[in-house]
């Protein structure tokens, strides 16, 4: 996610680009992005925010492809994302202030799905009964991330509109009933979960409560067991780029056991 402050020429009778080109035109000229999409939410607005901001606004571009926020004057220094950790026992959030990489406030929760079920495959096997029991889970798992993220914005004093992108790690079957997935087959052999690959999602599709027009990411699973959480040990220990045989392990309700180097 990024933040560009720019400064537009109004329309004239000689010069009536429509807005949302104009924008994109500027973009492109002062900030060597390339070709960007909108999200039609921010479209619907835009005539009304540039022309009320006397055409002077901050964008904020996500993957360097979708404006994702129009915001009058300069708001280059407001930019945060939520890293979320949804274990089988607690949910932890941190909130990044994406301008300087730094976490600016820690927050989490005991997993509120406990209650049905203190192990995962408990909670899969209530999720298999029936489509209802899936949605109960997904509700509860949300509701609890949004708990997260509301005291970690209020312990930091920030907006939860200013944070742009949450980031969510977990184990196959958490990641799978966070998103209303059936997790069953990850429980039959072969054990093959519905989705490897990653995700991301308009934030308002799973009622996160952050910037309504922001992304809602998923790293990628790795199999039926092992999931994004594993993934992101091996991102944010950079254990890709050791060069001596190494090993790293996640001692969680499963362990997960990395060997190798680069």
């Amino acid at each position: 996610v990024g933040k560009f402050h720019v400064r537009l020429r109004k329309p004239t009778l000689s010069d009536a680009t429509p807005d949302f080109e104009r924008l994109r035109s500027a973009l492109q000229l002062t900030r060597n992005i390339g070709d960007l999409t909108i999200d039609y939410a921010i479209l619907k607005k835009l005539p009304d925010i540039l022309r009320e901001a006397d055409w002077d606004v901050t964008v904020t571009v996500w993957n360097n492809s979708r404006i994702i926020a129009v915001e009058p004057g300069d708001t280059t220094r407001r930019l945060f994302g939520f890293a979320v950790d949804i274990g089988t026992s607690k949910v932890v959030g941190h909130l990044v202030d994406l301008t300087t990489g730094k976490t600016v406030s820690t927050s989490y929760i005991e997993n509120p799905q406990l209650a049905y079920g203190a192990d995962i495959i408990t909670r899969i096997a209530f999720a298999m009964e029936g489509e209802t029991n899936l949605q109960t889970l997904q509700k509860i798992i949300l509701e609890g991330i949004n708990k997260v993220l509301t005291e970690a914005c209020a312990k930091a004093k920030v907006d939860p509109h200013q944070v742009y992108e949450t980031v969510l790690v977990g184990n196959t079957a958490m990641h799978h009933l966070c998103l209303g997935i059936q997790p069953k087959y990850t429980a039959l052999s072969p054990y093959a979960p519905a989705v490897k690959s990653s995700l991301n999602l308009l934030t308002r599709e799973l009622e996160v409560k952050m910037n309504s027009n922001g992304v809602t990411s998923f790293l990628p699973n790795i199999a039926g067991f092992v999931g994004a959480d594993a993934l992101a040990d091996v991102v944010a220990t950079a254990f890709y780029r050791l060069r001596k045989i190494s090993m790293l392990i996640d001692i969680g309700t499963n362990t997960e056991v990395f060997v190798g180097n680069f």
